[in-house]
Formats: C-alpha cells, structure tokens, sequence
C-alpha cells in the first residue's frame, strides 16, 4: 500500500469515534488511537509495543485472557464485555475481533471500545422508573385487595343477619377445607384459594328469600330450586370485585360454582361428575356438609360428629370424592379436625 494511502488510513482510524487499539499475534499492541487513549487513560507512546493484558487490572487480566484465547479458535465468534470508568463515570463496550489473513491464518485481534455511557444511564433510568411504577403498582393492589376483603366481609354480614344458622359456618368450612388442602400434595398451591372460596362460599344467599333460608320444614321443589341457584349466584356477585390478580379470581369463582356438585355427577349446578369438578369445590363439598350436619338447622337439630362422620363416609364414592374423603376421616380421626 503506497504510504500516502497508510497515512490517510492511520488518520481515519485516529479520528474514529471509538477506542481502537491493534494487537500482534503476540498479543503485543501495535497501534491505538486518540480516543483508546483516552478510554484507556494511558498514552499509546508509552505502552505501543507492550502486552495489551499490562493495560488491565489484575482482576480482570484472565477475563481479557480467555477472550483473546477465544479468538484464535477455528471459528471464533466475536466477543465483548462492558467496562466502567468510576472516576469519570463513565461506561464502555469493548468489542474483541480477529484479524485473519486470505488463508484464514490468525494475524491478531482488533479491541474495538464504544461510549455507551448515555445508554447505559438512560437503561438505568428506565429499570429506576420501572421499580417506582412496581412499587406503585403493588400498593395500589394492596389498597384493591384490603377493599376486596372489605366488601366480601361485608356481604358475609349481610347474610349472617339474614340467616342466623350461617353464622360462623363460613369462617369453620374455610378452616376444614384448609387442613384437607394442606394434606392433599396436589393443591398445595392453592391452599389460599380453596381456604378463600371457602369463607365465602355460600355469599350467594344474599340473594335468596329470607323466608325460605329460615324456612322450619322440609322445602317444598320451587322454594329448592331458589336454593339451587346459590352457586351461581355466588359466582356472579363476586365476579365483578374478584379483580386483584393475585386473588386468582377464576379459580375461586369456579371452586364457589361447584361446591354442590356430586362425585357421581347428580350435583347442581351443571352436573359435573368426578374429576371435571374442580379439586377445590371437591374439597368445600366435605368440609360444607360436615359442619352443615354438626350444627343446628331450622329444619332439624345438629347431628353428633360421629353420625356425621359416618354419613361422609357412607357416600364415599357418590356424593364425595373417596381419596378426599379418606383424608378428611383420617384428620378427623388424628384431632387435627374436630
């Protein structure tokens, strides 16, 4: 190459706006421009000629190492790393590229430096905004959960003050269905939601005659058919305030649907049978008709915990899921549920 034409290609390299520095096979740096030097903060006179890892600190050295080890593999892929400048705050990507004669020969390597100070700054402002609108973003669910809770336990009292006998039956379920859960390894995960659901399962009843929920006597097929609308009911008064993405609206909601489903299939209100009901509304199911059995009614007086149990265990297979049935004896057996 004539030397005017080296000339003019030193001085492009020495104007370019990125850190260049030229490295022998050796390692050993043969050229570096203006704005090297000034990343580098070293001056190219005094360290041309001398081992490029003599320009980093020691903890870094082998990093440097392994990357210009990498390129003089068969077929190396170009590798980088980011550097901090702390006294001048500033940031750097450095680029390792290999320069490779006709035949493919590795000659050296090519350390290619670009100020990415103000992307790095500005990636930096966005993770800061990010975490802001996070932590906004869960107060505000915080605040639309405690409002969640306020309105169901509100609903709660609502029915309590229009059926005496649901008083505390609700909060005594929650507490079966969470021990049965707690003991079936499939629904660990939804523990809270079956316990949730549970609590609120019978809000539906809000919506019935007051006449018939207090009725002394047996239900006649029309005022039965009210009752069975509860579910449904239930699932639509909560839909609209089971919003907080952490509540899981829809599995709560369908646990609350299909807690009158029968394992056989003959439940209400869409005659699920096995294991299309949900595990959840399987679980309610037994905890429900245990306390609605142990405790007084206006149509008939409470049953003892022995007649009960064997009433669940009776309709094991029909009425109840069986392995949950067996886990709900089993506790009651143990003392863990009384």
């Amino acid at each position: 190459m004539p030397n005017e034409d080296t000339r003019m290609l030193k001085l492009a390299y020495q104007q370019m706006p990125y850190g260049i520095i030229i490295l022998n096979q050796r390692n050993e740096i043969i050229f570096m421009n203006q704005m090297a030097e000034e990343i580098r903060g070293r001056s190219a006179q005094i360290i041309q000629g001398n081992n490029v890892l003599s320009c980093h600190p020691q903890k870094i050295k082998e990093v440097v190492a392994r990357s210009l080890k990498a390129l003089r593999e068969e077929d190396p892929k170009n590798s980088n790393r980011m550097t901090i400048d702390k006294r001048n705050d500033k940031y750097y990507e450095t680029n390792y590229i290999p320069i490779k004669n006709n035949n493919g020969s590795y000659l050296g390597s090519m350390l290619i430096s670009k100020d990415i100070t103000e992307q790095r700054k500005l990636e930096e402002k966005r993770l800061s905004h990010l975490k802001h609108f996070k932590e906004e973003a869960d107060r505000l669910r915080a605040e639309l959960q405690e409002l969640f809770f306020s309105s169901l336990d509100s609903l709660i009292k609502t029915l309590e003050a229009k059926d005496k006998y649901t008083e505390g039956h609700s909060t005594r379920v929650a507490d079966i269905s969470r021990k049965i859960a707690q003991y079936s390894c499939d629904v660990s995960p939804q523990i809270d939601t079956i316990e949730l659901a549970s609590q609120f399962h019978d809000i539906g009843k809000v919506g019935i005659p007051e006449s018939i929920l207090n009725k002394p006597g047996k239900l006649n097929e029309e005022e039965f058919s009210y009752i069975k609308e509860h579910p449904i009911l239930g699932e639509d008064i909560l839909a609209p305030i089971l919003k907080p993405k952490s509540i899981k609206p829809k599995p709560m909601k369908k646990v609350i649907r299909h807690h009158h489903e029968r394992y056989d299939g003959r439940g209400y209100p869409d005659g699920l049978k096995e294991d299309e009901i949900p595990i959840g509304a399987r679980i309610l199911a037994i905890a429900d008709s245990y306390d609605a059995m142990t405790t007084d009614r206006p149509y008939r007086n409470a049953l003892t915990p022995r007649t009960a149990l064997k009433e669940i265990n009776s309709n094991l297979g029909t009425q109840f899921d069986p392995e949950l049935g067996e886990v709900f004896l089993m506790l009651h057996d143990k003392g863990v549920i009384n």
